[in-house]
């Protein structure tokens, strides 16, 4: 239950009379006044506009029948000229009960009516009226006034949270490997995440040995749960560096009860391998996760890699190295299960005519375009695509 105590809700009621009959008039005061009101008095309409505009009256009690300006014309030019948020419960008098009358009076903005000659009890309605219809409207304003500034509470929350997003996000693509060169190999990179942050992570570097470690990985799920996943398995993979197939195998053991012993439902697709320019060959582990594809010439083939079980399924899952070649000219494309479609699509084509233009330059042009590609509503899934090109030494 909400309480307002800044609300005074026995403050006296601030009326204006409007009456021409001085005598009704001061009779009407006395009455209102013995109601805990502050009256004033004026004897016509054009004096109760000005009286209106100088002051706030919460109340106003008037006669039909007014010099110049009539009670109907008065109560439809006080309506039209009443401020912003203030608020005047208007009592029309009249000696003509008929239905037409009060239509025209409830028409022209009257919230009650008095009928005469009145008894008291029916000004101390009206004045009952005026003071329920006040507190529910001061009511509503002090709700007003929490729930807008509950909202600009919340939204200067959102707005930080949207700022750690977007940090997190800038870090997040700081991650990736691409435009880089690694001796013969030039490294190129696609990234959408399907929301600001996504669960997949591109890695390459070298390590021991004159190796270039590589991986792509998809944790389950999206948003700031798969991230954080994402990049523990990033650093970890990065900082145990394996730099033989042997050193390889038992990082993805490692990597895999890691995520097992975890209480969740955590588990990641990954590709990670090794590629060695100058014996042009690599080896590779595929858990869970899509064919990687090999470019040679203007060919595109989906290479046959026996696959093991997705991390964190299984704690004592095996995980079997497989070797493959990398000659000069050719192309390793990694890619998550997101890419599909259209973007798929482009994508082998702009695999399939290398001689058009430096891979690199094509695939950064189809990233740029992928927005566009997706629509609006965006992708179901993050995409993810790593292409390490062995490039002719010239």
């Amino acid at each position: 239950m909400l309480e307002f105590p800044s609300l005074q809700m026995d403050r006296p009621l601030s009326v204006l009379v409007v009456e021409d009959d001085e005598l009704q008039a001061e009779y009407l005061s006395i009455m209102l006044e013995q109601a805990g009101c502050t009256v004033r008095s004026v004897g016509d309409g054009s004096v109760a506009l000005g009286a209106v505009l100088e002051n706030t009256y919460e109340m106003l009690v008037i006669d039909w029948q007014l010099p110049g300006i009539d009670g109907i014309d008065l109560t439809r030019r006080l309506r039209k000229s009443a401020r912003d948020g203030s608020y005047m419960h208007i009592v029309m008098m009249t000696a003509r009960a008929e239905s037409e009358t009060i239509r025209r009076a409830m028409e022209a903005g009257a919230d009650d009516f008095l009928y005469k000659p009145f008894e008291p009890i029916h000004l101390e309605l009206a004045i009952g009226s005026a003071r329920r219809n006040l507190r529910q409207r001061r009511r509503l304003e002090e709700r007003n006034r929490m729930i807008a500034q509950a909202h600009r509470e919340t939204r200067a929350a959102l707005d930080h949270v949207r700022a750690d997003l977007e940090a997190a996000a800038a870090l997040h693509r700081r991650l990736l490997p691409g435009g880089a060169r690694i001796g013969p190999l030039e490294v190129s990179t696609i990234y959408q995440p399907a929301m600001q942050l996504g669960g997949d992570s591109i890695g390459v570097c070298q390590v021991d040995g004159g190796a270039t470690l590589f991986f792509v990985v998809d944790v389950r799920g999206h948003g700031v749960p798969a991230a954080l996943e994402s990049f523990h398995i990033h650093h970890r993979l990065k900082g145990l560096a394996p730099s033989s197939p042997e050193a390889l195998r038992r990082a993805m053991e490692g990597l895999n009860q890691e995520l097992a012993a975890d209480e969740g439902e955590t588990y990641a697709t990954i590709l990670c391998g090794l590629v060695a320019p100058e014996q042009q060959r690599g080896w590779m582990i595929r858990a869970g996760h899509p064919q990687p594809m090999m470019v040679r010439g203007g060919m595109v083939e989906t290479l046959d890699i026996e696959g093991s079980f997705p991390l964190g399924w299984f704690e004592d899952s095996q995980f079997d190295v497989c070797e493959f070649a990398l000659a000069p000219g050719s192309a390793l494309v990694v890619h998550s299960d997101g890419l599909e479609g259209e973007p798929a699509d482009r994508l082998e084509n702009i695999l399939s005519d290398r001689s058009a233009r430096p891979l690199c330059e094509a695939l950064g042009q189809l990233d740029r375009e992928l927005a566009e590609l997706i629509g609006p509503e965006g992708a179901a899934d993050d995409i993810s695509v790593l292409v390490l090109d062995y490039r002719e030494q010239e």
